[in-house]
């Protein structure tokens, strides 16, 4: 007999997801990696895996509100490795680990997917136009340096 487990029952475990966010729940392919990525419990709909480059572009896209930034113009060369980016910082094993747009006319919001760097120790996005809150998601990251001064979050 198959007996449920009425604990799991509850929410789906950090790593799964499902129609509803419980019972009967679907484990996210790729074992740490994808319990690293998919966190929440109860979570709904697909398994998120996503790619640093898609966060990064996530970044942009919320940060352009008014305009393309100040002397930045190589966000959008897909061919461009991430690392080579201008303001992105990586480890030696390719890992985003800072970004730096201090005074770039960024203007948006900073998006939850950011909390997805798991490796980021660096976020300056001062003197900028950013508005919002701080995403809870940064929790997830391993910053150690937060510079958001000279915006108008909350």
């Amino acid at each position: 007999t198959d007996e449920r487990n009425w604990c799991d029952s509850i929410a789906c475990p950090a790593g799964s997801v499902a129609l509803e966010g419980m019972y009967p729940c679907t484990e996210c392919p790729g074992g740490e990696a994808a319990r690293l990525k998919n966190r929440y419990l109860g979570q709904t709909g697909e398994c998120s895996d996503h790619t640093q480059r898609q966060i990064l572009e996530s970044f942009r896209d919320a940060t352009t509100k008014g305009g393309p930034w100040s002397g930045v113009d190589d966000w959008k060369h897909e061919r461009k490795p991430v690392c080579e980016m201008t303001g992105i910082t990586c480890d030696a094993q390719g890992h985003v680990v800072g970004i730096s747009l201090r005074d770039r006319n960024l203007q948006g919001h900073i998006p939850d997917q950011v909390g997805l760097l798991t490796f980021l120790e660096t976020l300056d996005v001062s003197d900028n136009a950013l508005v919002g809150y701080l995403p809870g998601d940064l929790r997830w990251t391993s910053l150690t340096r937060l510079d958001v001064s000279g915006n108008k979050l909350r």
